[in-house]
């Protein structure tokens, strides 16, 4: 999971988040198709024990 963005002194750039958790990436990895997550957030997906896909979790929607 990413850091919590409200404990920065300043904003963070939409393009710093993770799209899954929101949170500034935290040990960010790229996708093959450009995104990019917390290796916390995406590495589970990729450990999954079924057939391998090759398109990413969708964003989650903002939170509250």
């Amino acid at each position: 999971m990413g850091f919590d963005s409200a404990k920065f002194v300043t904003s963070v750039a939409d393009d710093k988040k993770c799209l899954l958790c929101h949170g500034a990436l935290d040990n960010p990895v790229r996708s093959a198709c450009g995104h990019v997550f917390c290796s916390g957030c995406i590495l589970p997906f990729g450990c999954q024990t079924r057939p391998v896909s090759t398109k990413v979790p969708a964003p989650r929607p903002d939170r509250p």
